[in-house]
């Protein structure tokens, strides 16, 4: 009978064990699986925000990436605008005529380097026989960022002395800065700035001519009118002026006069040239 009675206390003490032991290990197993929790919910954590930085630096960056800096133009008959980035990139580019559109469709210049593009640009045209047709190739830059201004045009002129060396052709280039007001005119007649300096030389000079009509011509044949509308209007005022000094002084009309020539006679006035320079 006493033996019976301890076999029931043991089988008691046994299963108090049991439960002690089993609560233990239920309350260590809830402390792992609530530490693994917290640690999921910081590595979560720290993987949201890193995203949520790389989004925010991503979009930043793309936005700064196409801010436009800096434009060329380059003019021959084909007439292109490059839109350049803070890195000098090409970001986009445009064409103001048909010849434009085709040399664009034949070559990739987006995200290129400025020089690159404007390299493949010149050996496209070079290649369609532009430089045969018009000897005169304008480019003009206008940067919002003024001490840029002197390097890209220097480089510019390197690519394009560079080109004309590789490609065997020769050509008559005039690389120069304009200002925002001077692009934004152009823009608005949808030409290139050097071409629109053009129209309006020959406007000064010439006052049958129209903008209209003055569209219709390239660069280079705009500047031979520009040159011969000077020459003919400096003869008359030589005319004029011998005239002038005949009547003044008929007692010496047997002699001949002499008439000295100073470089700022030539074909290209000095106002003109002044007014290019100012541009």
């Amino acid at each position: 009978m006493n033996e019976k009675i301890f076999d029931i206390f043991d089988k008691v003490h046994a299963e108090e064990e049991l439960k002690k032991k089993t609560a233990e290990y239920l309350s260590r197993e809830i402390r792992k699986r609530e530490n693994a929790g917290k640690r999921k919910g910081w590595k979560f954590a720290v993987v949201f925000a890193s995203l949520a930085i790389f989004l925010l630096c991503g979009r930043f960056s793309y936005k700064v990436y196409f801010i436009p800096s800096a434009y060329i133009d380059i003019d021959v008959n084909p007439s292109i605008e490059l839109t350049l980035n803070s890195f000098g990139r090409v970001i986009h580019s445009s064409a103001y005529n048909g010849d434009g559109k085709r040399i664009l469709n034949e070559v990739q210049v987006r995200y290129a380097d400025y020089n690159d593009a404007v390299e493949r640009l010149l050996t496209a045209m070079a290649a369609n026989g532009y430089f045969e047709r018009d000897g005169l190739l304008s480019v003009t830059v206008q940067t919002k960022e003024s001490s840029r201004e002197s390097s890209i045009l220097e480089h510019l002129q390197e690519t394009i002395d560079t080109c004309s060396q590789n490609q065997h052709y020769h050509t008559v280039a005039d690389v120069s800065a304009v200002t925002e007001e001077v692009k934004a005119c152009a823009n608005k007649e949808h030409l290139s700035p050097a071409k629109y300096l053009a129209i309006q030389d020959l406007l000064a000079i010439d006052s049958s001519a129209s903008f209209r009509e003055c569209r219709k011509h390239s660069i280079h044949e705009l500047r031979q009118m520009v040159q011969e509308h000077t020459c003919q209007h400096e003869n008359q005022e030589t005319v004029q002026e011998s005239e002038d000094s005949s009547n003044d002084s008929p007692e010496d009309s047997s002699s001949p006069q002499e008439y000295e020539t100073s470089p700022e006679n030539g074909c290209h006035s000095q106002k003109h040239r002044k007014r290019k320079n100012h541009h």
